[in-house]
């Protein structure tokens, strides 16, 4: 891994290349009250280990403009135990997965 202006935390493509048989558990608590569902996971989010974990993907952003969460979660390297902690107390996100596994080397 190394550092880049684009990214704080950037893999190389070698690097991704080796989480495509990688796994990312669910993040529901019992009883949400609002499931998204994703379809194959990139690299990049197996990699940091968060649903939807591309920087720059619009997920969490939109989370937070729909008020949905109180406060931006920032994936860039993955979230933290508390980032999820707050996530499942408004919203829980659940990957579906394709038989091939992750997709994409940085979606």
């Amino acid at each position: 891994m190394h550092r880049s202006s684009r990214w704080a935390l950037q893999f190389t493509r070698e690097e991704l290349e080796g989480f495509r048989d990688g796994t990312l558990p669910d993040l529901v608590e019992p009883g949400p009250r609002l499931l998204f569902v994703g379809i194959n996971p990139g690299l990049m989010t197996v990699a940091v280990q968060t649903h939807f974990g591309r920087p720059g993907n619009r997920f969490y952003p939109a989370l937070y403009r729909a008020g949905i969460v109180d406060r931006l979660i920032d994936v860039t390297g993955g979230t933290s135990p508390e980032d999820d902690a707050h996530l499942t107390g408004a919203v829980s996100a659940s990957p579906t997965w394709s038989p091939e596994g992750p997709r994409g080397p940085t979606s």
